[in-house]
């Protein structure tokens, strides 16, 4: 394997581990703001599901802010999970 295939391997596993980390607050916080639109859902149900949407939606910043420290804001960070692959290999 080379180092560019383990780059890319690498690279992968932390596309999907972000996918993963992110699917679950993203799929609550889209299904409370679809509970707190239907007009069935009683007033105070609304509610809680406009704060469930909220707490999903803060956990799925967190993560992403989480990330974004880990592997960097940029394209630079791109090259530090190339350099720990690389040491990896």
């Amino acid at each position: 394997m080379t180092a560019t295939d383990a780059a890319l391997d690498f690279a992968a596993a932390v596309a999907a581990l972000i996918a993963h980390d992110l699917a679950s607050p993203i799929g609550a916080a889209a299904a409370a703001l679809e509970t707190a639109e239907d007009e069935d859902t009683p007033p105070d149900f609304k509610a809680e599901a406009l704060e469930s949407g909220a707490d999903s939606t803060r956990r799925a910043s967190a993560t992403l802010r989480f990330l974004r420290a880990a592997y960097g804001p940029t394209a630079e960070g791109a090259g530090a999970i190339a350099g720990l692959a690389a040491a990896a290999a």
